[in-house]
């Protein structure tokens, strides 16, 4: 009978100690989880209906107000633009 007390307690005890040291973080998990299912993610709204166009120099696609162009080629960074002017200056020269 002793030793099924003792068993008991120590089971009571393993869940007590078990809640304080992982009961404490389980709520925050939940709280992120309920904000994350509770505010979707909005698209925005002024790159849905513009057209995307292509990179000239590495094919990315990009809306057409965040594109960059050198007459009718267009880039998704000026770094592209000024990448892909300088190799075709370099194939003129050669």
């Amino acid at each position: 009978m002793g030793r099924l007390i003792a068993l008991l307690g120590l089971i009571i005890g393993a869940i007590v100690l078990f809640r304080r040291v992982f009961g404490s973080s389980l709520p925050h998990i939940a709280d992120k989880i309920k904000a994350a299912k509770a505010k979707p993610a909005k698209p925005q709204s002024d790159t849905l209906d513009e057209p995307m166009l292509k990179c000239k120099q590495c094919g990315v696609h990009s809306p057409k107000s965040k594109s960059v162009s050198e007459g009718n080629d267009f880039f998704c960074s000026t770094e592209h633009k000024s990448q892909f002017l300088s190799n075709t200056k370099k194939e003129n020269t050669s």
